[in-house]
């Protein structure tokens, strides 16, 4: 049979096909966030469940429970200590990463 047809392609590697929002401070430290789009607008998803929409500049926060732990502990349930300052350091670092000017809450 002889050799293959010799042909003009040329393979490159694929783009890496999941976009991200660049953030501040060091890339290896920072979580990816996932761009997508919903209804016409962009938004940016993160792996802590937040959502950032970009042409609002708007974080959008889902059940972020502040106050729930010291309910719990006047109910008699044990709970970790620290729960509302961990939930707070994470939302400083969602702030910063977006530079979001406005906070919306979604559930309690």
């Amino acid at each position: 049979m002889g050799a293959p047809p010799a042909n003009n392609f040329v393979v490159t590697p694929a783009p890496d096909p999941t976009p991200t929002i660049p953030r501040r401070g060091r890339e290896q430290d920072r979580p990816k966030m996932l761009i997508t789009r919903l209804a016409g607008q962009s938004i940016s998803l993160h792996p802590s469940g937040a959502a950032f929409l970009p042409g609002y500049n708007t974080l959008l926060i889902a059940d972020a429970h502040f106050g729930k732990a010291v309910s719990f502990r006047k109910l008699g349930v044990p709970v970790p200590q620290g729960t509302t300052s961990e939930t707070l350091t994470g939302l400083t670092q969602l702030l910063s990463e977006t530079a979001a000017q406005r906070i919306v809450f979604l559930g309690d």
